[in-house]
């Protein structure tokens, strides 16, 4: 390799027809390049027989004079000496560099594994004891954060023997921190206020249990918007105290349920399916969790049933449960009972076949139950559809 100067105050020549460089570093606004023995003879020819211009062109006129001007020095070779020092003084990104840099990486997006920090955190040891599932948490990198800035007995156990005093289990707070683990950041006496709430409205010490324990947002949620989600469902369905008290006790997890999905089921089964608002009612305190699911997947086994199995929307009122079958199933069973004319689902007829039979349990229990006949033979059929 030989290296080569020429007076450039940028890089002007970034390659030749017949041969190609690359810079090493500037010093006193002469480039350095290094070539190969080559190329450098290609350069000086090129250079002495003014077929290419060193020196670069602008747009600015005054410039280009100025460049012109420049005296370029002859082609040369620089020894090994010179090299040393233009390293020394270049500030190049070829540059020479003594120190470590080894644990310098790319920048990456923060990420938390909660399992990690079993052996470093008293407090993700207790959770890992109290049965909370970590994979599932650590998916959030803000719920990690809040979770390894806990102390245990200042900000976990006071909430823990609060919900032991209302009831929740011991061997039910891994899944409750699981489902709600923000509920650690709630103030105790608000919680106290949520729980004198409803007990002012005559919930009964055993609703207020199953409500807490089977829906962890609930004491996460001011009194003010519970009051209103209450009012909610009874202005809608015209429910007596009573009956809103069951609705919540049943399904507590329905009254902190996004209201706008429950006004979209409530015009589906009213306007879509044709059940009246009585109809509505008796669906919502039988199975609150009809209001919950998928409009359309809702409208879809409907139509199903009502148009092709031709059941009647009494028959559906006192068997709702089938709704919350997937389609397949419902489709593929009935047919098979048309395939071997055993659908009759009338209860005043011989062969009466209830709806929740017709879903419930595995394809061989209901082969052995309700067609009376060979998994075999279903699954046969089963290749026909």
């Amino acid at each position: 390799m030989k290296i080569l100067n020429y007076s450039l105050l940028e890089v002007g020549v970034k390659s030749f027809k017949n041969g190609h460089f690359r810079s090493i570093s500037h010093l006193n606004c002469k480039q350095k390049c290094e070539t190969s023995k080559v190329t450098c003879s290609v350069l000086k020819n090129l250079y002495s027989s003014k077929s290419v211009e060193l020196v670069p062109k602008t747009n600015n006129p005054s410039l280009n004079s100025s460049l012109v001007r420049l005296r370029t020095e002859e082609l040369e070779a620089i020894t090994n000496e010179d090299v040393k020092q233009l390293k020394n003084e270049s500030n190049s990104a070829l540059d020479f560099c003594s120190e470590n840099v080894s644990d310098i990486t790319p920048f990456v997006h923060p990420s938390f594994n909660l399992a990690y920090f079993v052996n470093k955190s008293t407090v993700i040891k207790e959770f890992v004891k109290l049965g909370v599932k970590l994979h599932k948490l650590e998916k959030d990198n803000d719920i990690s954060r809040f979770l390894l800035t806990l102390n245990f007995e200042n900000n976990v156990k006071g909430h823990l023997r609060f919900l032991h005093d209302n009831g929740v289990p011991a061997e039910s707070f891994g899944e409750y921190l699981t489902k709600n683990p923000y509920i650690l950041k709630e103030d105790l006496k608000d919680m106290q206020i949520r729980i004198d709430y409803l007990k002012s409205k005559k919930f009964s010490q055993e609703s207020i249990t199953r409500i807490i324990s089977k829906n962890p947002m609930w004491l996460s949620v001011n009194v003010v918007e519970i009051d209103k989600k209450l009012g909610f469902f009874q202005r809608m369905f015209i429910l007596a105290g009573h009956e809103v008290r069951k609705l919540a006790t049943i399904r507590p997890s329905l009254i902190t349920y996004d209201p706008k999905v429950v006004e979209t089921n409530v015009f589906s089964i009213n306007e879509e399916m044709g059940f009246s608002i009585e109809e509505a009612r008796t669906l919502l305190l039988s199975v609150p969790k009809l209001f919950m699911i998928s409009r359309t997947h809702l409208k879809k086994r409907f139509h199903y049933i009502h148009q092709e199995m031709k059941i009647s929307h009494e028959r559906l009122l006192s068997q709702p449960g089938i709704l919350f079958f997937r389609d397949y199933i419902i489709k593929q069973r009935h047919l098979f009972l048309v395939s071997l004319g055993k659908a009759q689902y009338d209860p005043k007829l011989p062969g009466y076949v209830s709806l929740e039979i017709l879903v419930k349990g595995s394809d061989t229990e209901f082969c052995h139950n309700v067609a009376k006949t060979s998994i075999n033979t279903f699954n046969v059929f089963l290749k026909t559809l």
